[in-house]
């Protein structure tokens, strides 16, 4: 999305759209495929508020936001081309003739990202080991037992999201 975000700007882009070269960016699209991949990690988490003691939801919800953040940090505009609503109009026009260069990333935003992403690791270590401490496991078909609402159950002409000896495949 990011790489996707910096190459579809600028003048060059803009005139595709409206030759009707190219298809502009439909939000909707966007979230949608956005919530395929986040979707399952609500699922996991709502499990883990079923079966998990505090800390363990806990960490769970930090992993959630820690997610969000990537996602916001991978999304943001450079610094150089958040504009100001409250400038004069001369700045606003200067803002909108800056807006028909194609953007590029600047080192500050891509350090906040992998901030976040760094941040997203630790969290995910954190509830990695309480996973682990919980079941008392490191097995992961004995994990997914302990929180039963993780797999879901082979319904006729669909696949699980997991493929493990806990539905008996294996």
């Amino acid at each position: 999305m990011r790489a996707n975000m910096f190459a579809r700007s600028g003048i060059t882009e803009g005139l595709d759209v409206v030759l009707h070269h190219r298809k502009p960016a439909d939000v909707l699209e966007i979230s949608d495929y956005l919530f395929s991949d986040f979707g399952p990690v609500l699922d996991a988490q709502a499990a883990v508020w079923l079966a998990g003691d505090e800390k363990l939801i806990r960490s769970a919800g930090d992993v959630v936001l820690a997610i969000s953040d990537v996602i916001e940090k991978s999304s943001a505009l450079p610094k150089q081309r958040v504009r100001d609503s409250s400038g004069s109009p001369l700045d606003k026009a200067k803002a909108t003739l800056q807006g028909l260069k194609p953007l590029t990333p600047d080192q500050e935003t891509e350090d906040e990202r992998q901030k976040s992403v760094r941040s997203l690791g630790h969290c995910c270590a954190i509830f990695g080991q309480l996973v682990r401490e919980k079941t008392g496991s490191t097995d992961i078909d004995a994990i997914l037992r302990a929180f039963p609402g993780l797999i879901e159950e082979n319904v006729e002409g669909s696949s699980p999201r997991h493929e493990s000896s806990v539905n008996g495949d294996k």
